[in-house]
């Protein structure tokens, strides 16, 4: 089991984490700082020039707990969405504060 724990804080800062195991809840609640959700249609992530299955999850509460805004976490979704052919010009939504997105093995995604 190996895989990656990509932690995109609001300010911008990116931090990477290895893994040998998938995180469990708790750890995902202290990144994001609440409660945890996935979110929709961004399961796919660039990592250099390979764009790689993955897992993402923000803080469920975050717009109601008026978290800053994730520019590049957002980015990345939308990046994510016009890989999938998802993405439209009435699409608006955003990510809040600190989002989480696993990468990994089969294995550690299965586990998730």
């Amino acid at each position: 089991m190996k895989g990656t724990l990509l932690t995109y804080s609001a300010d911008g800062q990116i931090a990477e984490r290895g893994l040998t195991e998938p995180p469990s809840a708790a750890d995902l609640q202290s990144i994001v700082g609440g409660w945890i959700e996935l979110v929709p249609s961004f399961n796919t992530c660039r990592v250099g020039n390979d764009v790689r299955h993955c897992r993402v999850f923000c803080n469920e509460d975050g717009k109601r707990e008026n978290l800053p805004v994730n520019v590049v976490a957002t980015a990345a979704r939308y990046d994510a969405m016009k890989r999938q052919g998802l993405m439209n010009s009435s699409f608006d939504d955003f990510l809040v504060g600190a989002v989480a997105i696993v990468i990994g093995d089969r294995e550690l995604m299965e586990g998730l």
